[in-house]
């Protein structure tokens, strides 16, 4: 994330999701804050299918 509207990008995205319930970005330290409902799986397991699924390319 270089920009406040990769913030709101990010969060928006993530929250359409329907195991996550709150995303929460900061644009400071690069990283996201996720809460949500993921079963049994373990946090290496989510980590890697949010990963995979929102690998953005950024110019």
């Amino acid at each position: 994330m270089h920009c406040p509207a990769c913030v709101v990008l990010t969060e928006s995205e993530l929250i359409d999701l329907p195991e996550i319930t709150s995303a929460k970005s900061f644009l400071t330290k690069h990283t996201v804050e996720v809460t949500g409902d993921f079963g049994d799986k373990e946090l290496e397991h989510i980590a890697k299918d949010l990963s995979l699924e929102y690998s953005f390319n950024w110019i």
